[in-house]
């Protein structure tokens, strides 16, 4: 029995080279597999998006063009149950209502899909001489880009497409824009 335990304390310099040997290949592994790419179970974004960019301010037209001139003044009145919509170009199907939701949070405006209005207002304006004056009534909006695109499962942008909000109204603002022709 004595010799039995003195044999298994001592060690020889290759059973513990081999040991040690198997312990760093053991490390190696691990290591690799730590270092290697992780990859999420699902993106927490996955799905449709919209961006919207490049916001500019825009009158869209919704009642009658009136010109006077040349000189004098020009001005309207008695505009009522007048509303402008929401329109896209380049033929992308979207939202209207998420394309509004991204405006809104990424510019602060008060957009719409449809604005209407039932009220009148009055505008006049001297026209400078020679020059014709130009009234039309409408909704203070905007136009702008707007951006379409899948998050896929590993959160990497996918299937993007891009347009222009043609008109996009304003929830609240209304009025006359005015212009001066030569003719």
């Amino acid at each position: 029995m004595l010799i039995h335990r003195a044999r298994r304390g001592r060690f020889t310099r290759s059973t513990l080279a081999a040991v040690l040997g198997v312990g760093a290949t053991l490390v190696a592994v691990e290591s690799a597999r730590a270092e290697g790419p992780v990859t999420p179970m699902a993106c927490v974004d996955m799905g449709w998006h919209y961006r919207t960019f490049s916001k500019q301010d825009l009158h869209i037209p919704a009642g009658i063009h009136f010109k006077s001139g040349p000189g004098g003044t020009v001005g309207a009145s008695i505009q009522y149950n007048l509303s402008t919509t929401f329109a896209v170009s380049s033929g992308i199907s979207v939202s209207a209502s998420a394309v509004v939701l991204s405006a809104e949070g990424t510019f602060g405006i008060n957009a719409s899909v449809t604005s209407s209005l039932a009220q009148s207002y009055t505008y006049s304006r001297t026209i400078s001489s020679g020059k014709y004056g130009n009234l039309q009534f409408g909704n203070w909006g905007w136009r702008m880009g707007v951006e379409k695109y899948y998050m896929n499962s590993n959160c990497v942008k996918t299937d993007s497409v891009t347009g222009t909000v043609t008109r996009m109204p304003s929830a609240l603002s209304w009025g006359y824009r005015y212009w001066e022709t030569s003719s």
